[in-house]
């Protein structure tokens, strides 16, 4: 009997499965629009709650707060200020100002304590966003988290290159497919026709996991390895994820893009 405004899936959702839930609203906050942000958490299990609104009253301030205060360190609460800008003659835009956020200090040391496995998948994901930084993968900010994995975007909607800590003391790189059905399929589709070239220009083999019983797919590369070896071994994980990366992404990538546009241009052309 109720209908999310947006459902979201952060960088840091497993495996692109949604937990950001967004309710917005005109003029001032209510009660109505706050409590369907709990039920909804509540319903989709989602772990971060976003409430958009022109004004915050004082008494929804302090219950996102409280919320903050008193949920799990992973569930984390917001209220986010919107507004219609001019500068000059500009055209109008839109600014999204942050008025309610968790205590991320606080929350982390939380997190530190009551789950020592994520905080080693924290600090290994910080040094391995340095490494990549340096490296010239990513450019704009980036933050570590307390779960197996991390992504950065690649350049196409639902897409994204992920760096895995997976069962079984595997570690791995991977392009993972996340868009809708039909999408991931032909992408998959048109990238493995030209599997013998990607690999030829990557170096080695890859594993190609079209996951048909899945929502997505995936092409990549593991190797051993686990967040709970010793800092050393920690090292040289980082050294092959980058490594390999600098080979994967090129390999990948433009072909990934001449994937993308010609199924775009496939469907205009079926529109009309």
């Amino acid at each position: 009997g109720f209908s999310a405004d947006l459902l979201a899936a952060s960088p840091e959702a497993q495996d692109g499965e949604p937990d950001v839930v967004i309710e917005n609203q005109f003029g001032e906050t209510n009660h109505d629009h706050l409590g369907k942000s709990i039920t909804y958490s509540a319903g989709l299990g989602v772990k971060k709650v976003i409430c958009v609104a022109e004004r915050f009253r004082s008494e929804h301030r302090s219950a996102l707060a409280w919320l903050n205060e008193n949920s799990k360190p992973d569930v984390d609460f917001f209220g986010v200020v919107i507004r219609a800008i001019k500068i000059g003659n500009s055209s109008p835009a839109i600014e999204f100002r942050v008025a309610i956020e968790p205590d991320g200090w606080r929350r982390r040391s939380q997190s530190a304590a009551s789950n020592p496995r994520g905080e080693k998948y924290r600090a290994f994901w910080e040094s391995l966003i340095v490494d990549l930084r340096e490296a010239g993968h990513i450019s704009g900010p980036k933050n570590a988290t307390a779960t197996s994995w991390t992504a950065i975007p690649a350049g196409v909607p639902g897409i994204i290159y992920s760096f895995v800590f997976r069962s079984k003391n595997k570690v791995g790189i991977e392009v993972y497919f996340n868009s809708n059905p039909a999408t991931n399929t032909s992408l998959f589709a048109r990238l493995e026709e030209n599997r013998i070239a990607i690999e030829k220009d990557f170096g080695e083999s890859l594993i190609w996991e079209p996951l048909p019983n899945r929502k997505a797919c995936r092409i990549k590369i593991d190797t051993d390895g686990s967040v709970e070896d010793a800092e050393d071994d920690l090292k040289k994980i980082r050294s092959w994820m980058i490594d390999r990366f600098g080979k994967f992404e090129p390999a990948i990538q433009e072909r990934l893009q001449t994937a993308a546009t010609a199924i775009e241009q496939d469907s205009q052309s079926a529109d009309e």
